[in-house]
């Protein structure tokens, strides 16, 4: 068996979890599969090893997977205000003006509160 390519790996379980975030929903295999052009069988693998490493919970009737708080404590420390923080340190917090999640903004951009990502304003050019 050839050995996999991490870095496919890792892209492909940030698209995974960037997915969820789209959908804010539970979401099976298949549906995940399809949306992102993945094989089921590799994109099961990715799925449950994230269950097994506490990322994702997999509810066993309806067979759909949802990402736990640790998946939404991983960026949790740029804004507690810990140390080590290198470029964030001069960013503070503001309201996005399309989701009203807490944004990070540079110094330079406090004049005016901005989208918290390019498809936040996507978003809001849509609606």
């Amino acid at each position: 068996m050839a050995p996999r390519d991490p870095v496919k790996s890792a892209r492909r379980v940030l698209e995974i979890l960037e997915r969820f975030e789209a959908e804010k929903r539970p979401l099976g295999v298949s549906e995940i599969a399809q949306v992102l052009g993945y094989p089921l069988s590799s994109t099961s693998m990715l799925l449950n090893t994230l269950a097994r490493l506490g990322y994702l919970n997999l509810d066993p009737a309806s067979r759909k997977f949802a990402p736990t708080m640790s998946v939404a404590m991983l960026g949790d420390w740029i804004v507690s205000g810990d140390e080590g923080r290198s470029r964030v340190t001069a960013s503070t917090c503001s309201t996005c003006t399309c989701c009203a999640r807490p944004n990070r903004t540079s110094a330079a951009d406090r004049r005016a509160p901005a989208p918290c990502v390019p498809s936040c304003a996507a978003r809001r050019a849509s609606h």
